[in-house]
């Protein structure tokens, strides 16, 4: 058996499609962005937006930026790349699922958290 240098397992492809193998776990983050229904204008669908959002970003593994337990390391650390990446895609993840009104209210945070917690 050679190694590929990739720990993820091998997937079939779905019938009917080429016979290529996708991988289980990407080595960085999802590409995919889930289908969250906008947070109204008004914020009438707060609560049930926030556990929507919650739950795609634990699915993701990046809930830890948000709840605090994977906080940012120092710029000049290795780990500050893959972290700020991260961070991105959580902020990303949260502003794509805004519309205009609460988006203004988050557009200026530096970090997830700060968006998470103003949105």
């Amino acid at each position: 058996m050679s190694s590929s240098g990739s720990n993820a397992t091998p997937l079939p492809a779905p019938s009917g499609t080429s016979s290529m193998t996708t991988t289980a776990m990407p080595t960085r983050g999802s590409n995919k962005l889930y289908d969250v229904p906008l947070l109204e204008e008004n914020g009438n669908n707060f609560a049930f937006w926030k556990y929507r959002v919650k739950m795609v970003l634990k699915l993701r593994n990046l809930w830890p930026l948000i709840n605090g337990t994977d906080k940012a390391p120092n710029t000049t650390s290795p780990d500050y790349t893959d972290w700020a990446y991260q961070d991105h895609e959580v902020h990303a993840q949260i502003a794509l699922t805004l519309t205009d009104e609460p988006l203004n209210t988050v557009f200026h945070e530096k970090t997830s958290k700060e968006a998470h917690g103003t949105a």
